[in-house]
């Protein structure tokens, strides 16, 4: 009986086939995946194409515009960046007309606000969620040929996706003023809806403003913080005095962290020389740049102003002016004014082993016995606190904190310490101490306190910690400095001030790129 030819394939020819077919798929695959990005980028320029085209649709509108059509008018007003027509176009009888007046700036070139583009009918078409314009739209008219009309400067860029494709764009057109201590309500009720709709999973947030205001609303590591453009962006936490610690959590991310001492108490009337009085010293200003790679508790010490006496009683031997929140010294014992609390802000534990930014306290104010006779606390802030120095009868003043030692003072019933200034009631009608770093002392009778230190926790400053600190070098700052009262620096309403007046103050600023 024949058998049949049972001769199969070698081992060349199966790996000849394999090598040919793996060609085969390279070459399917490569080609797949240049088709989808080639049709991507023809999505995004037909984006841009229609962005253009809107564009000249609304330099058209201004073109052909109509005065009766006030509904009209007014939105292409509203489009325009800058627009005011009483500077441009005359006012009263000299004014030229709605339409004559957009006409006018269309000649010259506008530019268009993206936001109020997005929510205009002229974007039909136009995913408007899905993108963001990195530069501005600017039109402008051709006159010397008819209904030519003119596009540049548009740059779309596609909103960035997070894992859940959950976007947020927070970018009010009224915008917020960090000075102000007020925010836009819009911009913080985005923050808050982004947040509450997130729950655990993530999400992103675009931030166009370049300050929002928060409210010291806590932001969980599930949201993503990105600025809308090249520009750094703002996230502002403002804390005033409270008399009490303040807390939250801080997410990872850069900060800018900012504090003002509080002034020591002062223009006292009790021994003073036809109205003439000694005054409080000013408190300090620190700033630095912490970088955290992981969330952590905060704990924020607001300085309060140092108290005063300010009249004379029978009960004036027993009355005592308190000194400021956070450390201030006393006075007591025909005592004036109290010395000015420090400001500082402390990480993971409410202790003063883990402050990693202070602005020292001024000194309390002394007695004044003439115009020329007056005794002023010294300032607070800066490495070395203030040293009152006019005063009365050449008596030796208190004398201000330092970076790395206690100051003690003989003639204090409480002795200047780390953190606090020095007060009691062993001689009378003297300032008490700033707080600070290290606090202010008290001096010889009648006379102003002095300030406390300032401090920053940087590389080279961490060896001024005395034993038992609670920060590691992951918390060093950069970009760091204090400053002292006598000094002139931005208040907390972005005002230029020789010292801090008042009560303390800190800021705290989440820095977005």
């Amino acid at each position: 009986m024949n058998k049949l030819n049972e001769k199969g394939f070698t081992l060349v020819e199966i790996l000849a086939v394999i090598f040919i077919l793996s060609l085969v798929i390279t070459v399917v695959v490569t080609r797949g995946f240049g088709a989808f990005s080639d049709t991507k980028d023809s999505i995004n320029k037909e984006q841009e194409r229609l962005v253009e085209e809107a564009a000249k649709v609304v330099g058209l509108d201004i073109k052909h515009c109509i005065d009766d059509d006030t509904a009209m008018i007014d939105e292409l007003e509203s489009l325009i960046v800058g627009y005011n027509p009483d500077t441009v176009c005359g006012t009263g009888s000299d004014y030229i007309g709605d339409c004559e007046c957009l006409q006018k700036y269309l000649e010259t070139g506008i530019t268009i606000d993206y936001d109020e583009f997005k929510e205009s009918g002229y974007l039909t078409g136009f995913s408007a969620d899905n993108y963001i314009v990195e530069s501005s739209i600017e039109i402008q008219s051709n006159s010397g040929i008819n209904d030519e009309i003119n596009v540049s400067a548009i740059e779309l860029k596609p909103a960035p996706k997070d894992p859940s494709g959950s976007i947020l764009y927070v970018n009010s057109s009224s915008g917020s003023d960090s000075n102000s201590g007020t925010s836009s309500s819009e911009e913080l009720g985005t923050l808050k809806s982004a947040i509450e709709a997130a729950g655990g999973n993530e999400y992103t947030i675009i931030v166009g403003s370049d300050e929002v205001i928060t409210d010291n609303l806590v932001i969980p590591e599930n949201i993503t913080l990105k600025s809308s453009d090249s520009t750094e962006k703002k996230l502002i936490y403002n804390f005033d005095f409270t008399s009490s610690t303040q807390e939250m959590t801080l997410r990872s991310g850069k900060y800018l962290l900012e504090v003002w001492g509080a002034q020591g108490g002062g223009d006292s009337g009790w021994h003073t020389y036809k109205n003439v009085v000694s005054k409080g010293g000013k408190g300090g200003y620190s700033k630095g740049t912490l970088t955290l790679t992981n969330s952590i508790n905060i704990y924020i010490e607001v300085g309060g102003q140092g108290g005063t006496i300010s009249s004379a009683s029978s009960a004036i031997a027993t009355q005592i002016a308190a000194g400021g929140y956070n450390g201030g010294g006393s006075a007591e014992l025909y005592g004036l004014n109290g010395g000015g609390g420090a400001t500082d802000i402390r990480l993971s534990t409410n202790s003063l082993y883990a402050r990693v930014i202070v602005a020292g306290g001024g000194g309390g104010g002394g007695n004044s016995r003439s115009s020329t006779l007056t005794s002023d606390g010294g300032y607070g802030g800066g490495r070395i606190g203030g040293t009152p120095i006019n005063q009365f009868d050449n008596r030796v003043p208190g004398k201000g904190g330092t970076q790395t030692g206690i100051t003690v003072s003989s003639s204090s019933t409480t002795n200047a310490a780390f953190g606090i200034g020095a007060g009691g009631k062993v001689t009378n009608l003297r300032g008490g101490g700033g707080a600070g770093w290290y606090g202010g002392t008290q001096g010889a009778n009648s006379t102003g306190g002095g300030g406390g230190s300032g401090y920053v926790y940087t590389e080279s400053t961490a060896d001024d910690y005395p034993s038992g600190c609670l920060l590691n070098p992951d918390y060093y700052l950069t970009n760091a400095e204090t400053i002292g009262g006598d000094q002139t620096f931005l208040s907390p309403n972005g005002e230029s001030e020789i010292g801090h007046q008042g009560n303390g103050y800190a800021r705290i600023t989440m820095l977005i790129s």
